[in-house]
Formats: C-alpha cells, sequence, structure tokens
C-alpha cells in the first residue's frame, strides 16, 4: 500500500507546495519500504528548504545512524531544536 501511498502524498504535494508534511510522509513511506537512500535523498531536500524542521531532523539522524552515515551533526540540532520547542510548552 506505501506504493500507491505515495502517489497520492506526491499529489497532495503538487497541491500544497509549502506543506513540508507531504514528503515526510513520501520519505516515510520509502523508510517503511526498505527504500532507504530514495528517503534520504527526500529528507536531505526537505532539510534543504526546512533546516529546523524537527521531523525531518528526526528522519534524518535515524536513517543516517541505521545507514552508517556521519549522523552526529543532525543529533545535536535535532537536541536543540528538541529543548526549545519543550521550553515553549
Amino acid at each position: 500500500m506505501f506504493e500507491k501511498a505515495i502517489i497520492y502524498f506526491e499529489r497532495a504535494s503538487q497541491i500544497q507546495p509549502k506543506e513540508v508534511k507531504w514528503q515526510l510522509m513520501i520519505a516515510s513511506c520509502f523508510r517503511r519500504m526498505n527504500l532507504f537512500n530514495e528517503a534520504l535523498r527526500v529528507y536531505e531536500d526537505i532539510n534543504s528548504e526546512y533546516p529546523d524542521n524537527i521531523d525531518c531532523l528526526r528522519g534524518l539522524y535515524q536513517i543516517r545512524k541505521e545507514l552508517g552515515m556521519k549522523y552526529q551533526h543532525f543529533a545535536e540540532k535535532l537536541m536543540v531544536l528538541e529543548r526549545l520547542e519543550e521550553a515553549n510548552k
């Protein structure tokens, strides 16, 4: 079902191009299909446009760690943003 979901999320992304959640959903589908390189590419694209998006940073951190890639930068930035988010609550 993830293949079909990607089609719908891509369409939603075309309709609402500034809504980052659709791209995050596409990356999530790729991860669930074990297409890690495709997921990584989507997360990196999102991160270049939305560098402070916590959900994207979580995805980048997890997938880079799973793939044995450097992830410390993303982990540190994620920790800072999560602390800020918690402080704002």
